[in-house]
């Protein structure tokens, strides 16, 4: 760069400024700085395997297809009043009478009452009551989170070791 190009700088400060010596570091900086990369060091090489790790520290290509199989699941087991009566119809002639497959129909059924009854009583309810549901409910949300962030930052000791 072309010294033109600079105006503003002042070649005798410039000398006077490389003259003097570098800034000595505070003393324990060194010491601070190996002490948190051990620590990190620690925590990006635990003692457990990945699997034995909570899932989202998992690597990405094993929390896909767990995270896929736990939704999966889920959707299952709340859609089984949905299936459940017409799978035990499908096999309860091949399984006769059993205690298990009369009990497991009587709670298909039960569920499905259950279900039926909070759809017909949904139903009843005005869509803006459910906003106002909604809204209550995020709103308090909202102030248990902030509570929370407020209580952590202001009784949280500094040094959480």
């Amino acid at each position: 760069m072309n010294d033109s190009n600079r105006p503003f700088e002042d070649p005798e400060l410039h000398k006077l400024l490389a003259q003097q010596p570098h800034p000595a570091a505070p003393p324990g900086l060194a010491m601070n700085v190996l002490s948190r990369l051990q620590q990190d060091l620690r925590i990006a090489t635990p003692a457990q395997p990945w699997w034995k790790l909570p899932l989202q520290k998992w690597p990405i290509a094993a929390q896909t297809p767990a995270w896929m199989g736990l939704i999966t699941t889920a959707v299952a087991i709340l859609s089984a009043p949905l299936w459940l009566p017409n799978l035990i119809g499908t096999f309860s002639p091949a399984l006769g009478q059993s205690p298990w497959l009369s009990g497991g129909m009587a709670a298909a059924a039960l569920l499905d009452g259950a279900l039926s009854a909070a759809r017909s009583l949904a139903a009843q309810i005005p869509s803006m009551l459910w906003i106002g549901i909604l809204a209550t409910f995020l709103m308090t949300y909202a102030a248990a989170l902030g509570a929370g962030a407020w209580a952590y930052r202001h009784h949280w000791p500094e040094d959480h070791g």
